[in-house]
This record gives C-alpha cells, structure tokens and sequence, in this order.
C-alpha cells in the first residue's frame, strides 16, 4: 500500500511540473509574439555569432572572433570597426513594427510593389536564439520609413528606415580604420628602416633603449608616444586588396618599413610606405597583418625624415636614487667629498667622523641631477669623440660617481663599492660645460652640454656637502 501511495503521489508531481512547464511555455510564446508585433529583433546581443548583409551589389559577412572583436570576412577579410557593428545591433535590438500590412494588402502583386518581394537587401543574424532574417522594401511616403518583411512572413511591415540605410553601405564602411590595435604600453620592439638607415629601439623594465645605430637612452615619453600615433593612426582610405600591384603605389620597394614586435602578436607588424599620392598628398601604405593598400594620413610622413636623436633621452642623467649608496664627488684640484647613505638618511664620510646631512639639502641635490636637461649632444663613443682634451674631459674639472656598496660578498657581487654611473664635467664655453656620462656598459659615453648651472648646484662648498 505504501510503494502505490508512492507511485501515485510521483505520478501527481510529473503532471503538475508537466502541466507548469506546458503552461510557461504558452505563457512565454504569447509574450513573444506579443513583443515581435512591437520589435521585430528580439535577440541577446551576447548570442550573435555573426551578421550576414544583402544589397543588390555585395554580400558582407561579419564574424565574431575567438577574443570577441569583430571580423570581416567578405568581400574581403579583415579586421571590422567595433563601434559600427555594435551600432548596428543596437538599431536591429531597437526596431519597431509602426504598422502591419495585411489580408488582400499582403499578397505576391502588393509585396512586389513594396519591393519586399524576393528583396535583395536584407540581414540576417547568426547565433543562438536569433530573429529571422530582415527584407527591406522601398522607402514608404512618409519621410524616414520603410516597407519590410521577416523571413517566412507574409505580413509586410512599415518601421524605420535606419536599418534601411545601413544596409545600403559599402564593406569598407565596416572595416576598422584604426591602423592597428596595439599600443605602445604593448610594444617592445620598435625598428625604422630608410634611406638614411636604421633606427631600433627596444624596451626593457618600462623603459626604452637606442640600440641603432647607436646605444643610448631613449625618452620614454616621445617614444611610446610617437608608437601610439602611429599605431593608432586612422586610415585615410581603402585601396586595392589582393594581387595589387605594388609597383604602381612605390610599395615594390617602400621608402620607409617600420617593424613592431608586440606582447599580443606572435609574428612582429610590419609597415611598408610607399609613394605619396599626387592629388591628396597622402601616403600608400600596407601593414602585414591586413589585406590591401591603404593611403595613410600625410602626416606619416615624417617617419621618413625621423633621425636618431629624436629618440633620445634628453635628460642628463638617469638616476634611481634607491640604487646608490655612496655618492663620491673630486674636483680636479684634488678636493673630494663622499657621501653614504645611512639609517634614516644621509652622511658625508669623507672625514673622520661621519656628518649627516640635511635630508633637504639631499633632495635639492637630487632634483638637480635628475631634472637637468642637456642642451646639444656634441659626440658619441667610438671613434666619433675624439681626444678628450679638446672638450677637457681628460683632467674633469669635477667628476661624480654613483656607487652601490655592499657589506658582504655574495654570488652577484663581492664586498665592497660597485661604480655603476659617473658623469664628469670639463671645459666651460660660451656659457656652457662639456659633460660626459659614462653608465651602462652597453651604451657608449657620449659628450654632451648643460648649462653652467650645474657646476653651481655641484660645487663641493655646496649645503649637501658641508
């Protein structure tokens, strides 16, 4: 008696949940006709795998991609503008039935003369749980409207014609005209080659390096930023796609090829230019990773024109303060002066006692160094510098020596004092004081000028060394 009450009470509990479910799903099917009479796309953008558009020229396919960007995969593959595709969902999610066209109204005579029947201009979204594909008429009477119909309907609809329009636009009007989507925060690796050579720089901890043709610091700043407008650059207009004949755009043999190696991109970019376009003054260009000749904005132009030391860390000094230890200033009369850090600040140890010093005076000292700019580079190593006398680097009138000290030997280093940057100061010259930097041992010294202020801000009387 108990396994049938058992049985009889599942039985109860499969109809009601079958008789819930049947009843839902009538529930929701009349909402969803309700809502398709007022919206004819009701879909979950989250869902739309693709976008396939009609018109009476060309069929353009768009495809969501592996990391969610847009693609565009015909007439041509390349890589689509987000803003306009999720624009365009937007119009689809938004269009409303204003009227409904039925009965006599609706039939093959009717349709032919709203232009809905057999139309060539349509759009169809591809996904899961996705509307049926849109058809569009001709324009009605009324300004900004428009006769359509949905896949296997026979009502023909009056909405809006903003979708009307869009499918009206050319491919290209679909594809991104940001050069690239990379940035400079990505970029390690930045190469110009030209008819005056080659410049390349590379980026390590957050900072740039001039490897060619010389090895130096590199701003930071103009760096990444000069990376960011070109890569960002917005491209003028679309021209020939597969099989172009380079030749005819100066592209056989490119003026200038800029090659970036990024964190996102497993081969490196790579940008020709070509020849500049007589009527516009723009220039033709193509980039590895896109089909096509492209014309980029005249600006580009200065890639060709860019030299070396625009890429230059103009500052005199690169100093990471939490590096240095002692500090050890000589003055060609043979006057000398340490100072060492200690616990809670500064001392001077080149007397027999330690003296601290003023952590004002320290900081003042600091900026001075770090802020000071360079007016004119003169040499750079190698056999471009010369004899140091000329410039009288060969007896400094003041040298300073940026030191880390170490207490015990371990397996980098031994005990002891570890140089690691020193900039020296010679001749003074119409206002002016050569100075050489001699720091990474993979950069060549290189001599240079600074204002006179800085013999001022170093002389050994000073606050910090007192």
């Amino acid at each position: 008696m108990k396994t049938k009450s058992t049985v009889i009470w599942l039985g109860l509990a499969l109809a009601a949940a079958g008789f819930f479910h049947f009843f839902e799903a009538r529930h929701l099917s009349t909402r969803e006709r309700a809502l398709r009479r007022e919206y004819l796309c009701l879909f979950d953008q989250a869902n739309v795998e693709g976008i396939s558009l009609s018109n009476n020229e060309e069929q353009i396919e768009l495809r969501r991609g592996a990391g969610g960007g847009w693609e565009l995969t015909a007439p041509v593959h390349d890589r689509a503008d987000a803003a306009a595709v999720e624009e365009l969902l937007g119009v689809c999610a938004s269009l409303r039935a204003d009227a409904v066209l039925e009965g006599k109204d609706a039939d093959k005579k009717r349709m032919r003369d709203y232009g809905v029947y057999q139309s060539r201009l349509g759009l169809k979204l591809l996904g899961r749980d996705m509307p049926p594909a849109i058809w569009f008429g001709k324009e009605t009477a009324v300004e900004g409207k428009a006769y359509v119909r949905l896949a296997g309907a026979k009502e023909v609809l009056v909405t809006s014609a903003v979708l009307r329009g869009w499918l009206t636009r050319k491919a290209e009007e679909f594809r991104d005209r940001r050069l690239t989507a990379e940035d400079a925060a990505h970029t390690t690796r930045f190469s110009l080659k030209t008819a005056a050579g080659e410049i390349e720089l590379a980026k390590a901890a957050d900072h740039w390096t001039l490897s060619k043709p010389l090895k130096a610091r590199a701003d930071d700043f103009r760096t990444a930023e000069l990376i960011d407008t070109l890569l960002g650059m917005r491209i003028a207009g679309f021209l020939s796609d597969k099989g172009a004949n380079l030749n005819r755009y100066g592209l056989g043999e490119p003026r200038a090829t800029v090659t970036f190696a990024t964190l996102r991109q497993e081969q490196p970019l790579v940008l020709e230019l070509g020849a500049v376009d007589e009527k516009s003054g723009q220039v033709f260009a193509r980039l590895s990773s896109r089909e096509g000749v492209y014309l980029l904005p005249k600006e580009v132009e200065r890639l060709v024109t860019l030299l070396p030391n625009e890429f230059r860390d103009r500052h005199l000094l690169r100093v990471d303060w939490d590096a240095v230890d002692r500090l050890t200033l000589e003055t060609a009369s043979g006057e000398k002066r340490v100072l060492q850090r200690q616990p809670g600040g500064w001392a001077r140890r080149d007397g027999a006692a330690a003296q601290p010093v003023e952590g004002v005076a320290m900081e003042t000292l600091m900026g001075a160094l770090n802020a000071r700019e360079l007016k004119a580079w003169v040499a750079d190593g190698g056999g471009g510098v010369g004899p140091l006398s000329r410039y009288g680097l060969d007896h400094p009138a003041m040298r300073l020596v940026f030191a880390s000290y170490a207490s015990g030997n371990t397996a980098e280093s031994n005990a002891g004092e570890h140089p690691f940057l020193t900039l020296e100061l010679g001749r003074e010259e119409a206002g002016v004081v050569y100075a050489r930097v001699v720091e990474d041992p993979s950069m060549e010294p290189a001599i240079v000028t600074v204002d006179r202020a800085l013999l001022d801000a170093l002389n050994p009387g000073g606050a910090p060394w007192r």
